[in-house]
């Protein structure tokens, strides 16, 4: 592109331009610093309130007679929680999915396979409905023992089609869980 202005005139144009870019940057900059200062002033603000709330409860703390009343309070507090420990739901819950089946794998061990797991919650307990094979009928047994003497397990249920074959037995359990307690 060939510019048609006289030398000085390109000059000037020139200088303009340049001053221009000075001043947008220059504006910027001042900007920049002014929103930085009001971002620390806040914060500063900010640290000070903290500050004075936590000399406050220093000061609170260190009155005695504040102190019973916390003490009260607090303890009043645990006792209403201790009440009402019956009315939590999480506390007698079923025992869950993923502990019963750690429980039913380390049962099963080399001479059972699980090849399938149905999970049913109903209020306080839940049943399960497993299949699977078995190498022997000795292992099935054994599994079906264990289970029963687990205390998390109130009924284990194994029909007599299971026991028929000697090895390699297809076999179907009904367990109900019993309900826990947590202490």
């Amino acid at each position: 592109m060939i510019n048609l202005l006289p030398p000085e005139n390109i000059k000037s144009n020139l200088r303009t331009h340049r001053q221009k870019q000075w001043i947008v940057a220059a504006y910027f900059l001042l900007s920049l610093i002014i929103i930085s200062a009001m971002i620390v002033a806040l914060s500063y603000w900010l640290l000070v309130q903290e500050r004075e709330r936590l000399m406050n409860e220093l000061a609170a703390a260190s009155n005695p007679s504040e102190q019973a009343e916390y003490r009260e309070l607090n303890q009043t507090l645990r006792q209403a929680i201790d009440q009402l420990a019956i009315l939590r739901p999480e506390e007698h819950a079923p025992m869950g999915l993923p502990a019963t089946v750690d429980k039913l794998d380390a049962y099963a061990g080399a001479n059972l396979d699980i090849s399938s797991v149905s999970y049913q919650a109903r209020g306080l307990t839940s049943s399960l409905a497993i299949r699977g094979e078995a190498s022997t009928r000795a292992g099935l047994l054994t599994f079906i023992d264990e289970l029963k003497s687990d205390e998390s397990f109130a009924v284990v249920d194994s029909p007599l089609s299971n026991l028929i074959q000697d090895k390699n037995l297809n076999y179907v359990l009904q367990i109900e869980t019993a309900t826990t307690t947590k202490s």
